[in-house]
């Protein structure tokens, strides 16, 4: 082998017309250790020569035959510091969903009062997040998801400790504002880390935040039940939460070309990001509906305690966790848009079984199966969303997040006056229509 590795790089460097006759002669005259010293310098040469040229010429690494490449050692630290930023996002708001009734008692406030008061989240994400887009075009997605991935924690304690309807409001809209510019840095960040692994990798980042979701929930019922000083709870809740945090932050990539440019806050998005925009709206709909009445649905309406009410949103975001572990398989198997089009099916089929049979076992049971509709929809809007404008995924993101934020700051609204006219019940049968319609519109999404 090292006689022939030497003549093939021979034959190569006579192609190139570089010193030919000189390995020509060393060869001739037996020197055979000259040869392979001539030959492993020009190998070495143009080995390096095609590195760079590829390097140059591919930004995203070139993928094995099974599909995928072997990351190096920063790319795998950012992917886990990802996966803890993730983590710290859905497990804040498992720490705030399970104060929703128990503030309602406290400030005697009804549903459509408290469907206002919700309103606040997602006006606060509607800024928030075509904000982030401008500050991630200016800053880039690593400074964005680290500044709002620290104070989004803090920010629940706001709203959790409201001692008037204003106040509760005025929280609730701070907290949805540091949670629309998280949601855009982390996913702009995902979206540049995707690409270099050069795979479906998006769903196991949201899987991270169901999972933080359906721990912050358990451990925050656990607490209600045993620890009454609500700064004390709060504090042992988030304190772990912003050590992730920190910890996460000095993990993310520090190359990603995702800033260099201002954009405006407030773009008009073009044809396929506004038929992704669609399918957003109609899934933070049901998203946001979990979030904020299926405790309440639990409590109030079905009469059952605050462990059962938070078991209620830990199913959801149970099953959502499993669905988005296996949402990257689905997705190589099935395509996204069939992947999208079961999911709606999956959600509408859950949230009427649980308005059918008003037993909170079902119930919990037609939540998990809400959680698998649930999984993979947004983390496959907002891949497709940076794939279609790889120059600007924050902008991107930002423009089909917030028309989809549009339909969190509807949904409370529309959910809380039907609940306050007719019933609950009604109000949450806008959840399994929307599921329905996202069924209908996945066409939106290439296959």
């Amino acid at each position: 082998m090292l006689i022939k590795e030497p003549a093939l790089c021979c034959e190569s460097l006579g192609h190139s017309g570089i010193l030919p006759a000189r390995v020509a002669r060393l060869k001739h005259t037996g020197h055979t250790a000259a040869v392979l010293r001539v030959n492993k310098a020009f190998a070495t040469t143009i080995g390096t020569e095609r590195m760079l040229k590829q390097q140059n010429d591919a930004p995203a690494p070139a993928p094995r035959r099974n599909g995928g490449f072997a990351p190096t050692s920063p790319l795998v630290r950012a992917r886990a510091a990802l996966l803890s930023v993730f983590f710290v996002n859905g497990a804040t708001l498992g720490i705030w969903v399970p104060h929703i009734p128990i503030i309602q008692a406290r400030l005697g406030i009804g549903p459509g009062m408290l469907g206002l008061a919700l309103l606040g989240i997602g006006a606060g994400s509607l800024i928030g997040m075509p904000t982030a887009g401008a500050l991630v075009g200016r800053y880039g997605s690593r400074r964005v998801t680290t500044v709002a991935a620290i104070l989004f924690p803090m920010l629940v304690l706001i709203p959790i400790r409201a001692p008037v309807f204003a106040a509760l409001a005025g929280g609730l809209f701070l907290f949805g504002l540091g949670n629309g510019l998280l949601d855009v840095g982390m996913n702009t960040h995902a979206v540049g880390v995707e690409h270099r692994y050069a795979r479906s990798i998006m769903t196991s980042f949201h899987a991270a935040w169901s999972l933080g979701g359906l721990l912050g929930a358990i451990a925050t019922g656990i607490a209600l039940e045993r620890i009454a000083v609500d700064e004390l709870r709060i504090a042992l809740l988030i304190t772990p939460l912003l050590a992730a945090a920190l910890w996460g932050a000095t993990g993310l990539l520090r190359d990603l070309t995702d800033s260099g440019r201002t954009t405006p806050t407030i773009t008009r998005p073009r044809k396929a990001l506004l038929g992704l925009g669609v399918v957003a709206f109609l899934a933070l709909v049901g998203e946001g509906a979990m979030a904020d009445w299926s405790t309440v649905y639990l409590y109030a309406e079905l009469g059952a305690g605050s462990s059962m009410a938070a078991a209620g949103y830990a199913a959801f975001t149970l099953s959502m966790a499993t669905g988005r572990l296996l949402g990257d398989t689905a997705i190589r198997r099935a395509g996204r848009r069939g992947v999208l089009r079961w999911s709606g099916l999956a959600g509408a089929t859950g949230m009427g079984l649980a308005l059918a049979i008003p037993h909170p076992p079902v119930v919990l049971i037609g939540f998990a199966l809400v959680g698998i509709g649930a999984a993979n929809i947004v983390p496959i809007l907002f891949a497709s969303a940076g794939q279609l404008a790889p120059d600007s995924p924050g902008r991107a993101i930002a423009a089909v997040a917030g028309l989809g934020y549009i339909g969190l700051l509807s949904g409370p609204v529309l959910i809380g006056s039907t609940a306050e006219f007719v019933n609950l019940p009604a109000g949450l049968a806008l959840v399994a229509a929307a599921y329905f319609g996202v069924a209908f519109t996945s066409r939106a999404v290439r296959a």
